[in-house]
């Protein structure tokens, strides 16, 4: 993501906004096929959700606020992301 003047760097954003971010984006989607990290198909934002709640354990994304299990786990997943899409490029 770039940092727009009117938006906060990546880091400043909590866990859930950046999850919410990445679950839209078809980039991460893709990731999600190729690392086979999710064990369903991953074709939408909805089953993006649908995996990374599963990978975080948790009921629902907003859960990352909550639990520092699941903001580890989450902050893994988006760091491997973001490796994965430094080598596609």
């Amino acid at each position: 993501m770039t940092d727009a003047p009117d938006r906060k760097p990546w880091s400043e954003l909590s866990p859930v906004t950046q999850a919410a971010l990445r679950c839209k984006d078809p980039v991460f989607w893709a990731f999600l096929r190729e690392s086979d990290l999710a064990s369903w198909r991953v074709k939408d934002e909805e089953t993006a959700a649908m995996a990374v709640r599963a990978m975080c354990k948790v009921v629902s994304r907003s859960n990352l606020a909550e639990y520092s299990e699941a903001q580890a786990v989450w902050n893994a997943l988006d760091s491997l992301f973001q490796a994965w899409k430094a080598r596609e490029r």
